[in-house]
């Protein structure tokens, strides 16, 4: 179970990273990555959210990944 979790976690922070470095690449401004980041960090909601075995978190993971995309722009148009 524990495992289960800590995958879920890396999986979570991969979502994440992913995100914040293409919404920093669109913009072109780093300071928003670090900003976003440190956001991140401190939320303790989203944190815990991360690392729960729901439904939820795989949703929240999923919509983090197709923002990524969208923002990379590899939406396929």
């Amino acid at each position: 179970f524990k495992a289960v979790r800590i995958a879920i976690g890396f999986f979570t922070i991969y979502c994440q990273r992913r995100l914040l470095k293409s919404v920093s690449n669109r913009i072109g401004d780093y300071s928003i990555m670090y900003t976003g980041l440190i956001l991140m960090a401190v939320s303790s909601a989203y944190f815990q959210a991360g690392t729960t075995l729901l439904p939820n978190t795989l949703s929240m993971n999923l919509v983090s990944l197709i923002w990524s995309h969208y923002f990379d722009g590899s939406d396929n148009k």
